[in-house]
């Protein structure tokens, strides 16, 4: 809707936590059928069509070596352990030939965090969106609460074309 609509898609990211990172997964390739500006599935497994157990390519809408993945994890999360998500990417990837260094541009694992969000998970994102900058949780400091002290209106008056 939003590239008919007039947004490139370049400019369309897509992230979510937990189950809505999954979606992120699920959407990245098995919905779109182009890339767009970046993926940020958060303390989430990868979903459908991303698994080796009955891989058919065909399930796949699209996928590219030029998808742009940042991948955050709590280090303490008991409900999508840090490190098998690599395992299956890595399979899958290599499957259905994308090059797994060139996809993730960011793979985090989060000291002391669990299932939740920690606030320097949004300032990855938001440089990337701001320029298209990679950077890592370490180049910002933890806030209380994700949003605390996060300035929306600074990225709201982007210029995107």
């Amino acid at each position: 809707n939003e590239i008919s609509g007039g947004i490139s898609a370049e400019n369309i990211i897509l992230t979510g936590f937990g189950q809505g990172g999954r979606m992120v997964w699920h959407t990245g390739f098995g919905q779109l059928t182009q890339k767009i500006g970046g993926y940020f599935p958060i303390a989430a497994y990868p979903q459908f069509p991303v698994l080796s157990d009955g891989l058919n390519i065909a399930d796949f809408t699209f996928y590219d070596d030029a998808m742009k993945f940042f991948i955050f994890n709590g280090e303490d999360d008991p409900i999508f352990l840090p490190g098998p998500d690599m395992d299956e990417l890595s399979t899958v990837f290599a499957l259905i030939g994308l090059n797994i260094d060139s996809v993730i541009q960011s793979y985090t694992v989060t000291k002391d965090v669990g299932h939740e969000l920690d606030s320097r998970y949004f300032d990855v994102m938001m440089a990337f969106v701001k320029d298209k900058s990679v950077t890592e949780i370490n180049d910002y400091e933890r806030r209380d609460t994700p949003l605390d002290g996060f300035s929306w209106s600074e990225y709201l008056f982007i210029n995107w074309d």
